[in-house]
């Protein structure tokens, strides 16, 4: 049957508003990401506050414009306002992109960043604009229109998932642009209302809509083209050259570049300085911009391979008796060759990143044959989610340098924790070891300061003291090299063979024993730590020092934000600026927190609460305060309860962006 025109009308209505608010809450998550890229992670929380902001702004805006704004033209002010939320939303990124913003404390940083707020905020404004004239003026009941609202809402925020997965970051922002404009039509068929005089800037813009449309789909079908689009021109303050990246591509939860490939000596985390020289063909594999990883060049001759034995990370496998090992993080394959250098004879790559297993079996299967070596699998998901399900037990479980600087510099003002450096997860590990197996973490380590190495260490006592063991300091060894430290903690205590081995490759590469079972700590601090009984006197031992060394918990699943909040205006802080590892990481992190806060306030005490002086005054302070109250506690309530399930779903689904889409969507 035949639709009749009243039944036509309402369904371009409901359609154009679940399409704006599937792009709303699209844009979002996009610029998450891309801001992820070209800065740090914890600005996810700033994305999604001046999403708000800029929603907010456009429901004010409908509020103050009660007179013009009337139900009798409704479809040409959606129209004009949808069009005009395409049209900036295309802008915006390109305007984005051009700016570089610095994480010093200074005026040039503050105004950068005020420019970025700005320009993200303006496409949500317009679409404020569009979802309060729909909730307000319709003549369709506010119930189901609410419906579609978040129904197109929670669309969106799958939707987005797919996007990122066949585009980047920029050009998904350019697509979104088109199902805007596409709703634009929609709304302009709706016929609620008449379109004024066409002379109007406005009733121009409606007339021009298909043209509008055709360009911004030609424009985001040309970006797909070319490397010379819309993309980040700097990096993590870094200027990137396109044409000097051999592959680049995004995916929901990151963006891998690949270097070209030079000959230069090999990459290693911390090579031992008795190591023959070495000339090795490799490239850079680099994750959101700042965290690297290498590619060698491999036809297969595992002899190639033999200067990995010299690099500190691959300390475990000394240990005699190891046949199967697994990788947390693969790569570009670096620790599965390690293992199959020391002759496990099966190994089992778990990635989370499935860019990274593709490059491996298809992009560059013949720069680095690795995929092809037996013995050697691949497993596409979270780690600590795989090795819960997997019946496996493995010799040793080798987990070099995850999750680093792209996560340190936000410290606990991100999405970004994965859950791989909790008690939780630790205890899950040893318990897919065979009784003889270890688990090996290395991590960045700062020689002469307890830092990021002792948190480490405390989290490895407080794992062994959760398993029940009597005595943890039997179960470790840690060794240092220039700015890394290896731990390697044992299932059952370290035996003498087990120790002789370690021992002996520690001094036949002029390595560093920082702990071992038989020798006692080097600094008062480690040496606490490492001999607590129980975890009271662990957190005893760990309490009172300058950096939080508490041993990070799924509940608290902070490992890399180390510093404390009570220290952060001490003198000594801030004049220590330049102090590296996490410390900096975190110190940089807080103060962007800081200048964030006021921009963030600057812009609403400008748009929002100035332009509604003379409401409040004609509702009374007491009522303006009462309610302003009541739906601050709301706010606060509802954010709380957000975040927390953002972080309880990171550790179950394994990426912050598949917990921000699948929270949002539930909500």
């Amino acid at each position: 049957r035949m639709l009749d025109h009243s039944t036509m009308t309402r369904l371009r209505f409901y359609a154009g508003l679940g399409l704006v608010t599937a792009a709303t809450l699209m844009l979002q998550i996009i610029e998450t990401r891309i801001v992820s890229v070209t800065s740090w992670y914890h600005l996810a929380f700033f994305v999604i506050s001046v999403a708000m902001f800029g929603l907010t702004i456009g429901a004010v805006y409908v509020y103050l414009r009660s007179a013009s704004l009337t139900p009798d033209r409704l479809t040409y002010h959606l129209t004009v306002a949808t069009l005009a939320f395409a049209l900036t939303t295309a802008l915006a990124i390109l305007v984005q992109l051009t700016l570089v913003t610095g994480a010093s404390p200074s005026l040039v940083a503050f105004t950068a960043w005020l420019e970025l707020a700005i320009c993200l905020s303006v496409p949500f404004f317009f679409s404020g604009v569009v979802v309060s004239l729909a909730l307000t003026r319709s003549p369709y009941p506010i119930g189901r229109v609410y419906g579609v609202d978040l129904v197109g809402a929670a669309a969106g925020c799958l939707g987005v998932l797919a996007l990122l997965n066949v585009t980047s970051g920029p050009g998904a922002m350019l697509w979104v642009s088109v199902l805007i404009a596409l709703a634009a039509l929609l709304f302009a068929g709706s016929g609620l209302g008449s379109i004024p005089e066409p002379n109007s800037f406005g009733a121009r813009l409606v007339q021009r809509r298909w043209v509008i449309l055709a360009s911004l789909a030609a424009l985001a079908f040309a970006n797909e083209l070319t490397i010379y689009g819309a993309r980040p021109h700097t990096v993590k303050d870094r200027f990137e050259h396109p044409e000097n990246l051999s592959y680049d591509r995004w995916n929901s939860f990151s963006r891998i570049t690949v270097a070209p490939s030079y000959q230069g000596p090999a990459a290693m985390w911390a090579a031992s300085p008795r190591m023959p020289e070495r000339t090795i063909e490799q490239r850079w594999l680099t994750i959101d911009g700042s965290a690297g990883t290498c590619m060698y060049r491999f036809d297969g001759d595992l002899k190639k391979m033999d200067f990995l034995r010299y690099d500190l990370s691959n300390l475990a496998y000394s240990i005699p008796g190891m046949k199967k090992g697994a990788v947390i993080g693969v790569g570009g394959g670096r620790d599965v060759l390690s293992a199959r250098v020391f002759g496990l004879e099966n190994v089992v790559g778990v990635e989370i990143n499935p860019l990274f297993v593709g490059l491996l079996k298809e992009h560059y299967a013949d720069y680095n044959t690795l995929n092809k070596l037996s013995g050697v699998s691949f497993e596409v998901d979270e780690a600590r989610s795989w090795l819960a399900r997997t019946p496996q037990s493995f010799d040793v479980i080798q987990m070099s340098l995850i999750d680093t600087w792209a996560a340190t510099g936000a410290g606990a003002f991100t999405l970004s924790e994965n859950g791989l450096y909790t008690v939780e997860a630790w205890s899950r590990f040893l318990q897919r070891l065979t009784p003889q197996g270890v688990f090996t973490v290395s991590r960045w380590y700062a020689p002469g300061d307890v830092n990021e190495t002792g948190r480490m260490i405390s989290l490895a006592i407080a794992t062994l003291l959760q398993g029940g063991s009597a005595a943890p300091r039997q179960h470790i060894y840690v060794a240092s090299a220039g700015n890394i430290a290896t731990l390697v903690m044992a299932r059952s205590p370290l035996t003498p063979d087990a120790l002789a081995a370690l021992n002996g490759t520690i001094d036949r590469l002029g390595f560093t024993t920082i702990l071992s079972p038989d020798r006692p700590a080097p600094s008062p601090m480690l040496e606490r730590i490492v001999s607590a009984p129980d975890r009271a006197a662990l957190d005893a031992a760990t309490n009172g020092f300058y950096l939080d060394l508490t041993p990070p918990t799924d509940a608290r699943p902070f490992f890399f934000n180390q510093l404390k909040i009570g220290r952060l205006f001490a003198v000594s802080v801030f004049s220590n600026w330049q102090h590296g590892g996490v410390f900096g990481g975190n110190l940089t992190a807080t103060v962007t927190l800081a200048m964030l806060i006021v921009i963030s306030a600057l812009l609403v005490a400008l748009t929002i609460i100035l332009p509604l002086r003379s409401t409040v005054r004609k509702a009374g302070w007491r009522l303006a305060g009462a309610g302003t109250l009541y739906f601050a506690l709301i706010g606060v309530g509802f954010m709380m309860a957000e975040i927390a399930l953002l972080q309880r779903m990171s550790v179950f689904l394994g990426h912050p962006v598949y917990a921000l889409s699948v929270v949002l969507f539930s909500l």
